[in-house]
């Protein structure tokens, strides 16, 4: 949802917009909706699994009441235009906008796009896209590339204040280590075992272990050597803060979610890049090639770094490649896309502009 309230962040800088909020229960939408200000309504969608059964029938179910419940919706509010980001609820709005003849705007975020975009691409408006690749698999060579919308602090980042909050020394550089909100378990580990190395290349180490994995990270900390564990930094969970970590880092380790990857290329921040190897069809390999690529980053498989001294000696190995660093700081900042909120915003006032809207 992060994309998705960057661009009414950005529709709200253009004008007096009526903007409305949609997403599901269960997930994180209700807390971030009550936040942004703005109406928030729920369906009662839910993911389709991958494989046909019992929960992919009752899922099919709900997400047919989720449309109906749209299409109810959209009667009531009688939006100019509909815009989605992607996921089942998304899937739900754009598709009961489809029938009702409202223009819709479908913003693809993965270098492999997915099952929800796929399903109600054909019939959108207008298509824009985080990464050019997403394009050709969505069967839509008028899509607009655009980059990925970022969070409203990635746009001007506290480096200072996050050294405050977390204690780290001035002047030292930093490793930040991070697995998502609810961490990666084997990123953590292999992180704390590196801390040695960290050390004693005369940097510190910062690791977001992720809700529910901190007991675990500190038991593997109390295990290192007393220098080591003084540079090691363990943060449970970041999330209003995570822009000033990533400004005052200097090589981040991290997967590569779409979100994160224009979040690294918006701060310069050069990254060891570790795909999460479960994803929906590989679809942050797809992400983290597109940076490495533009040689901003590495992409390295899981089973590089998780054993004992792997993550460690490829951190002190770059720490020590000072100009290395920074030759992939100044790609990732050339790489970067810090205007796309604002430019999905420009596209979606426009399909809402008088005349293009639908009468129903």
């Amino acid at each position: 949802m992060y994309p998705a309230l960057a661009v009414a962040d950005s529709l709200r800088a253009i004008g007096n917009i009526d903007i409305h909020l949609v997403g599901t229960k269960t997930g994180l939408e209700r807390k971030l909706f009550e936040e942004s200000g703005l109406p928030g309504h729920y369906l009662m969608a839910r993911p389709l699994p991958a494989r046909k059964g019992p929960r992919w029938a009752a899922n099919c179910l709900s997400i047919g009441g989720a449309l109906v419940q749209a299409v109810l919706l959209l009667r009531r509010l009688r939006p100019r235009v509909v815009a989605g980001t992607g996921g089942y609820a998304s899937v739900c709005v754009i598709r009961a906008a489809q029938l009702l003849g409202v223009p819709t705007l479908v913003h693809e975020m993965d270098a492999h796009a997915g099952r929800a975009n796929r399903a109600v691409v054909r019939r959108a408006t207008k298509v824009t896209v985080g990464f050019s690749s997403a394009a050709s698999e969505l069967g839509r060579p008028d899509a607009v590339v655009t980059g990925n919308p970022l969070r409203p602090q990635f746009h001007s980042p506290d480096p200072a204040g996050a050294a405050e909050r977390y204690g780290l020394e001035a002047g030292r550089r930093t490793v930040l280590v991070l697995g998502g909100s609810r961490g990666a378990v084997a990123l953590t580990e292999a992180a704390v075992g590196a801390a040695p190395d960290v050390s004693a290349a005369g940097a510190q180490l910062v690791v977001i272990a992720g809700r529910g994995n901190m007991e675990q990270a500190e038991r593997w900390a109390k295990e290192l050597p007393t220098e080591a564990r003084a540079q090691l930094h363990l943060v449970e969970y970041v999330s209003e803060g995570i822009a000033d970590l990533f400004a005052a880092a200097d090589l981040a380790v991290c997967r590569a979610g779409a979100a994160t990857v224009f979040e690294l290329a918006a701060t310069g921040l050069p990254a060891i890049l570790i795909p999460y190897p479960y994803a929906t069809g590989d679809h942050q390999r797809r992400n983290a090639q597109a940076l490495a690529e533009a040689g901003a980053a590495l992409l390295v498989d899981q089973a590089e770094v998780v054993g004992p001294g792997l993550l460690g000696g490829l951190l002190r190995g770059l720490l020590n490649e000072e100009n290395r660093l920074r030759r992939m700081s100044a790609a990732a900042r050339a790489w970067a896309r810090p205007d796309a909120a604002a430019e999905i915003a420009r596209l979606v006032f426009e399909l809402a502009s008088p005349g293009t809207a639908s009468e129903e």
